[in-house]
């Protein structure tokens, strides 16, 4: 069984893939995602801190979280393979 944070965590990883968050557009608030997933703000902090980690989103202090711009870092990552 997955835990509640890897569910939220991968919930919000499949919207920016599936083009639902595009880059540099702030995402759910902590409370909206409290209540969609059902889970404490622990919980959302938890995934979203991942996600901040992972390069997948970022935080900006007093506007909100943000979907990290990953297409300069996939293009990036394609030019590290072919050296």
């Amino acid at each position: 069984m997955q835990t509640k944070y890897n569910i939220v965590k991968q919930a919000i990883k499949s919207q920016i893939l599936d083009g639902t968050y595009q880059p540099h557009q702030k995402i759910s608030s902590e409370s909206e995602l409290m209540k969609q997933f059902g889970v404490s703000r622990h919980t959302v902090r938890l995934a979203i801190g991942d996600l901040v980690n992972q390069g997948w989103l970022y935080r900006e202090q007093g506007a909100g979280t943000f979907c990290a711009d990953r297409s300069r870092e996939d293009a990036i990552g394609r030019n590290q393979q072919k050296i």
